[in-house]
């Protein structure tokens, strides 16, 4: 049994106490109306149309949907301020990607020994030296540790890697913050 018809029921006894006890009506025509109104009610539940339910949701998950960027939002930061470590490598992940564009090749992990530059140890620097070019060295030195973040920080590197999209050609000199 439901909780709704032991709710009404309840409303249905209560009113025909309270028409009982103010004298509107006399015991027998109040219990009646009470009973009637209950009555009148269950065979309203079982003879009327039935509510269709909601449709469900897409469960289909989009990439950059609202659950997505709500989830981002709550995720981008530590409690005392920083980046967390899932932005970091989004970030670094994007900058590897934007490098490539440019020829530099790197992993995007961040190390304190030159692996990961290049095809290997034989031109791992001068691809890390063309990244400090583009990047400039404290964005590089940035995206290569693992030290905390700060939200200006993080700005300063998305401004970088704007910089390299703005100005595709690797010649160019590398981009300095304001």
């Amino acid at each position: 049994m439901t909780r709704r018809p032991v709710v009404v029921a309840a409303i249905c006894a209560l009113a025909a106490a309270a028409l009982a006890l103010t004298r509107t009506l006399d015991v027998a025509h109040a219990v009646t109306l009470g009973a009637l109104a209950l009555v009148v009610y269950l065979v309203s539940q079982t003879v009327g149309p039935e509510d269709e339910p909601w449709p469900r949701p897409p469960t289909e998950a989009r990439p950059g949907a609202r659950a997505d960027v709500s989830e981002l939002g709550w995720a981008a930061f530590t409690r005392d301020g920083h980046v967390t470590e899932r932005v970091l490598r989004r970030v670094r992940a994007i900058a590897a990607h934007r490098l490539a564009a440019h020829g530099v090749l790197w992993d995007g992990v961040p190390r304190d020994e030159p692996t990961g530059w290049g095809h290997g140890p034989h031109d791992a620097a001068s691809h890390r030296e063309r990244a400090e070019a583009l990047l400039g060295a404290a964005v590089l030195t940035g995206l290569t540790t693992r030290r905390p973040v700060s939200p200006r920080t993080l700005e300063t590197w998305f401004s970088a890697l704007d910089h390299l999209v703005e100005a595709p050609d690797p010649t160019t000199p590398a981009w300095r913050p304001r």
